[in-house]
């Protein structure tokens, strides 16, 4: 059994924080007197558990949080799977022609890159701008 489990003793609760975040566990109890104060600063961890009133097993069993959690160091990049990974959303957005303005160098550049120039002339259209920033890297 010894080798499914460790302790890892710390200094203080920023290293505490820095390791979990870094870590990036599965689970994760949190067991100080007022674990509220250190959930906005837990950023990587599969499914948090807080207070000493809040044991893995409840999460796994009976709280209605889902068991399929990303591991092995995985809550860095994907969340758990929940309610809201079966919810349908839509990606929106809105600019107007200064924010258009704002963010066509990028567009200019990946494009050119990746030599999609529809995607180029569907911004250039718009703001009836020359290439500059591509073919000045080529």
């Amino acid at each position: 059994m010894n080798k499914y489990s460790g302790a890892v003793v710390l200094k203080n609760i920023k290293e505490a924080i820095d390791f979990t975040n870094e870590y990036s566990p599965e689970h994760l109890e949190v067991l100080v007197k007022d674990p509220f104060t250190l959930l906005p600063e837990i950023k990587n961890a599969g499914s948090i558990f807080l207070g000493e009133f809040a044991p893995v097993a409840i999460g796994d069993y009976a709280s209605g949080t889902n068991h399929i959690l990303p591991t092995g160091y995985w809550s860095k990049m994907a969340s758990a799977v929940g309610v809201e990974t079966f919810q349908k959303s839509s990606e929106v957005q809105y600019l107007t022609r200064e924010g258009l303005e704002n963010l066509e160098e990028i567009v200019d550049v990946v494009s050119g890159i990746e030599k999609l120039d529809a995607h180029w002339n569907s911004v250039n259209v718009r703001i009836n701008k020359e290439r500059r920033l591509y073919d000045q890297i080529k």
